[in-house]
């Protein structure tokens, strides 16, 4: 069971503007959204079939941008974003008795990071028109792991990760002030260090990563609004 909230702006008071995305005009946009899921699933132990078992999952995150037109269709700024998702795992194993049990594996990811973009708009009238943006941002996140497993230390892992991506967009714009965004994907390359260790410090394990995506279509779109307020 999935749900999506859509993007959500918090709207300011603006002055008058000259034109969405002439020289001078500033960018504010923000985005707000949640994810809810859930799935179930069979297993063995020992051969032994066991009862279905579910799993949840929720997500949730913002991000904010600003920016400023240095010339007309051009814009530069910086972003920011926060996120936070809770997994729970059940899964069925022994106690040390010899017990068959239902344990749970719950994880806690929490992510913050900051990206400097360039955006160009190629407009297709007053009304609508399609940009480009390329952006450059570094990410810091934290994974906790618990378990209900007595046998089980609680793990810890940090990862610092650096990207480039180039994201195209959709914008209408309902008034001069108002922009309205659809995003259906978008092409990246990131590169990730790693570090997990348990609660005593040891067992701790470093890797690295590198990533080249290009992802588009139904599953990746998303809305975002943003506002263009004049000089």
């Amino acid at each position: 069971m999935k749900y999506f909230f859509g993007s959500a702006l918090l709207m300011l008071a603006a002055l008058s503007a000259q034109g969405q995305t002439t020289q001078g005009t500033t960018l504010l946009g923000g985005n707000l959204g949640f994810n809810k899921s859930s799935a179930e699933a069979s297993g063995q132990v020992a051969g032994v079939p066991q009862p279905r078992l579910e799993s949840k999952q929720r997500t949730g995150q913002m991000s904010l941008s600003g920016g400023y037109f240095i010339r007309d269709n051009w814009a530069v700024g910086l972003g920011v974003s926060l996120s936070s998702t809770r997994a729970e795992q059940p899964y069925h194993a022994y106690t040390s008795s010899g017990a068959l049990t239902i344990f749970e594996s719950v994880s806690l990811r929490k992510s913050v990071g900051a990206a400097p973009f360039v955006r160009y708009y190629y407009m297709l009238g007053e009304k609508a028109g399609f940009y480009g943006q390329l952006s450059a941002g570094y990410s810091h996140e934290r994974i906790t792991t618990d378990n209900t497993n007595p046998n089980s230390y609680t793990y810890h892992t940090k990862s610092d990760i650096g990207y480039v991506n180039l994201t195209p967009a959709f914008v209408y714009f309902p008034t001069k002030k108002v922009g309205l965004e659809a995003r259906l994907g978008y092409v990246g390359y990131d590169h990730s260090t790693n570090r997990t260790e348990n609660a005593t410090g040891l067992e701790a394990i470093k890797t690295t990563s590198s990533n080249f995506t290009a992802t588009f279509g139904i599953s990746s779109f998303s809305l975002g609004a943003s506002l263009y307020l004049g000089r």
